[in-house]
């Protein structure tokens, strides 16, 4: 039965023999670094483009998707073209006889023993079984050389990377298909279900609906905002999924869109609360200008014509029209009322249209003006989020791997000198020499604490 890691390097080979990358003239265009360099030039340049200059949409435009397509193509071809060398790296053994590293052992990387050479050899495979997953050992000629190796998966990192970068281009091209941004603008106690895609592409209906229930807002002493929230309401078929505070940078996820508080304004539809009064029973509503409803026992109705901040400089006042089977009456409610007699005595009378109380047997108060705020909601929808993520962890971990770990190999002679016997240790790391020669110190510390041994 054919092992399994020959059937993956049989299968690499065809790979690479299928694709034609070296003898192909475009694959080998494709797998330039040169090019590949350029390219992440590009389209780091256009991701900050973006970044800075929203209006442009440059990661729904056509070219920022094409440069992409031939970014994740050259780190394709640069992959098949280098992989198969990295995965024979990754797949051979280091011979054990290996005569020439001991060429130019220093003093102090040998030690003596008065032990056998199948007793020192024992004791040092133990030793490098607890820091080296393959020992190897071979006599010859009288010698035993022992070879130990680790970490040769660092030779794989690198593509580790690629892999992350072709899965974040998979992600971004998945927002991009599948995703939106788009803003909404609700004014306090309305409801909406459609969103205003960005880069004018119209509108958008949602699942749900969204209720601005109330809007809050805190100044600092010189007057500019101190924090602002949005009360809000999702509903669904009638029922409520989700209510609560949509804060700065706390944003609401729902049906995976995500909801951010972008910003706020006043409504130009202002609304004012209204007290009516017939005899011992008050009603209060709070009413907007074309509002009508009808009053306690079905008979009168209302109707608001207008509402003014400051009219005719006697202070907030409400247009009221009232109407019964039998009269109607069009007439000013003020919010000041009692002011306004004081300073202008026998003014009702001269004015009916002043008089609050013209529609018997009602008294109508206002009690003053309510500012309503709209809140503007930014809402975004990517499903390549997670993709991207994704993509980000890989290549953290390749990496990691590329530059946290090397290819360390010990190999250690084991033969006779002067009558004692003698073990010769030397080693080879694909980088970080500093830390093979540390590797190789703490072995040799180890090795010296037996009361057999002299340096």
């Amino acid at each position: 039965m054919v092992p399994l890691k020959q059937e993956v390097v049989s299968v690499l080979k065809l790979v690479a023999a299928y694709t034609c990358v070296k003898q192909n003239k475009v694959c080998s265009c494709l797998a330039s670094l040169r090019i590949l360099i350029g390219l992440l030039i590009f389209t780091a340049l256009a991701a900050a483009l973006g970044t800075f200059a929203p209006p442009i949409h440059v990661y729904d435009s056509v070219w920022f998707a094409s440069l992409l397509g031939f970014l994740a193509l050259n780190i394709i071809a640069c992959s098949l073209k280098r992989f198969p060398a990295s995965w024979k790296r990754f797949m051979a053994q280091a011979s054990p006889d290996r005569s020439d590293i001991f060429k130019c052992v220093p003093p102090d990387h040998m030690l003596f023993s008065t032990g056998n050479i199948a007793s020192q050899s024992a004791v040092i495979e133990d030793l490098l079984l607890k820091r080296y997953r393959q020992v190897r050992k071979k006599e010859m000629g009288g010698n035993t050389f022992v070879c130990a190796e680790k970490w040769a998966f660092c030779y794989l990192g690198v593509y580790v990377v690629h892999l992350g970068v072709l899965v974040i281009i998979a992600g971004i091209m998945l927002g991009s298909l599948f995703g939106f941004s788009a803003s909404v603008d609700i004014v306090e106690g309305e409801i909406v279900d459609t969103i205003r895609l960005d880069g004018d592409r119209g509108m958008k209906s949602l699942d749900f609906a969204i209720r601005l229930d109330r809007f809050y807002l805190d100044f600092y002493d010189n007057g500019m905002p101190k924090t602002y929230r949005s009360d809000l309401t999702f509903q669904k078929n009638g029922r409520v999924i989700y209510q609560g505070p949509l804060l700065v940078n706390h944003p609401i996820c729902i049906e995976d869109i995500l909801f951010y508080q972008a910003s706020y304004g006043m409504a130009g539809d202002r609304e004012a609360l209204i007290s009516i009064r017939k005899r011992k029973q008050e009603i209060f509503r709070n009413i907007r200008v074309g509002d009508s409803f009808e009053l306690p026992g079905g008979r009168e109705s209302v109707e608001i014509i207008r509402i003014e901040e400051d009219f005719m400089r006697m202070g907030p006042a409400v247009k009221v029209h009232a109407r019964s089977a039998n009269e109607e009456a069009q007439f000013w409610v003020f919010q000041y009322r009692e002011n306004i007699e004081t300073d202008n005595p026998g003014l009702l009378q001269m004015a009916p249209q002043f008089n609050s109380s013209l529609f018997k047997p009602y008294v109508f108060e206002l009690k003053g003006l309510v500012d309503r705020h709209y809140s503007g909601l930014q809402v975004t929808h990517d499903p390549g989020l997670p993709v991207v993520a994704g993509g980000a962890i890989l290549m953290m971990v390749g990496f990691m791997i590329t530059f946290c770990f090397s290819h360390r190999r010990i190999w250690i002679r084991i033969d006779k000198a002067e009558g004692e016997t003698r073990m010769s240790f030397a080693g080879m790391s694909s980088r970080h020499p500093r830390g093979l020669e540390r590797e190789i110190r703490s072995i040799l510390d180890d090795y010296e604490k037996r009361d057999d041994i002299r340096i």
